[in-house]
């Protein structure tokens, strides 16, 4: 019986000094940064708190449009003949989300940038709305964990592992202000 409870204590102890935490995966990791980070990009750049709206042809006739609050562009909005690409901004306009759609209107890609360089959860797709090409980046040429690469059906061509998972614990935090700037607004 004694035994039993040293055996027990000692298990108790273990368990409270090595932590049995739940670790998540570094895709999980990823996806959890990506959509909390989208959440507050689409917070922060509602259209209808813009103070100002550019419009301008561009040489190649497209035609784009920025959006502005106090200064500082938070949406932005470019159609051509091949298609439209869109941009929301954070408030610090270090973040941004950013899609692009093809002539028929089917997303394209689907990322986030920092100071104008991809990190994150990256996503490709094929003209019928399949994903073709999945994974994360920590700037625009580093590609970290598990990579997977898709057939137009939807069957997983091919898998690459580029490692790099430290590269996740230093993803850059958007600061979560929203809430106080919704409180201001109102």
């Amino acid at each position: 019986m004694k035994k039993n409870f040293i055996f027990f204590l000692l298990f108790i102890f273990c368990i409270q000094s090595f932590g049995c935490k739940e670790k998540i995966s570094a895709d999980e990791k990823a996806r959890k940064w990506f959509e909390e980070t989208k959440k507050e990009i689409e917070l922060e750049s509602d259209i209808k708190k813009c103070d100002s709206v550019t419009v301008r042809l561009n040489a190649d006739s497209s035609i784009r449009r920025d959006y502005y609050k106090n200064g500082n562009v938070f949406f932005w909005y470019n159609k051509s003949i091949f298609g439209r690409g869109v941009k929301k901004y954070s408030l610090d306009t270090k973040f941004s989300l950013n899609r692009e759609f093809d002539r028929n209107d089917s997303m394209r890609f689907e990322g986030i940038a920092y100071n104008g360089r991809f990190y994150g959860l990256s996503t490709w797709y094929h003209p019928n709305g399949k994903v073709a090409e999945q994974g994360v980046r920590f700037t625009i040429d580093t590609y970290v964990g598990i990579w997977n690469y898709y057939d137009s059906t939807g069957k997983l061509i091919k898998s690459i592992d580029y490692k790099n998972l430290d590269k996740l614990d230093s993803m850059p935090m958007i600061k979560n202000i929203s809430k106080k700037q919704m409180t201001i607004d109102k």
